[in-house]
């Protein structure tokens, strides 16, 4: 199917983010400043209450890329920060799914209640990393940071939706 999404963030379009894709998968965004990027623009998200609400029906089925250039600039909250999440969020649920910066500074990949997870090496503040998850239809999860797989293969995913919807990015 080739990209499905495709966020820049190269101009502040104010409440929204355009879809790069050509398929029109405009992003609410829901708090957020544009600030400089790695290259260009970026967009500075908090990883708590600021994020984009990726429109339903953009995740696929099956086979899944998730990449993004990130930098955080702290690495302190509840729970971490949220780099990309799907599913029911609500309570425990095995369709929920996270990519997120735990509470030790690592990558983390996992669904529903917590248990299975990809962890990595420590993120450090004010350095740019490139995050890549892979996911695929046999439920095979792959995790790489900078170009180097750091976790899996696992199937953490066997069996559950990746196209529930609730998608968010930040």
């Amino acid at each position: 199917k080739g990209i499905v999404l495709s966020y820049s963030f190269n101009r502040d379009e104010g409440e929204k983010v355009t879809d790069q894709s050509g398929r029109g998968h405009h992003g609410p965004l829901n708090g957020g400043t544009y600030v400089n990027g790695r290259s260009g623009q970026g967009l500075h998200l908090n990883g708590r209450d600021q994020y984009i609400s990726v429109p339903s029906g953009t995740t696929p089925a099956s086979n899944l890329s998730i990449a993004m250039w990130i930098k955080a600039e702290e690495i302190e909250a509840e729970h971490g920060r949220a780099l990309y999440n799907w599913g029911v969020r609500d309570g425990c649920n095995p369709s929920s799914q996270y990519l997120l910066i735990d509470l030790d500074g690592k990558v983390r990949y996992y669904t529903g209640c917590g248990s299975e997870s990809v962890s990595q090496p420590e993120i450090r503040s004010g350095v740019w990393y490139h995050v890549l998850l892979t996911l695929d239809k046999s439920g095979e999860a792959n995790l790489y940071v900078n170009g180097r797989r750091e976790g899996g293969p696992t199937n953490t995913w066997r069996g559950q939706s990746i196209s529930m919807g609730n998608d968010l990015i930040g």
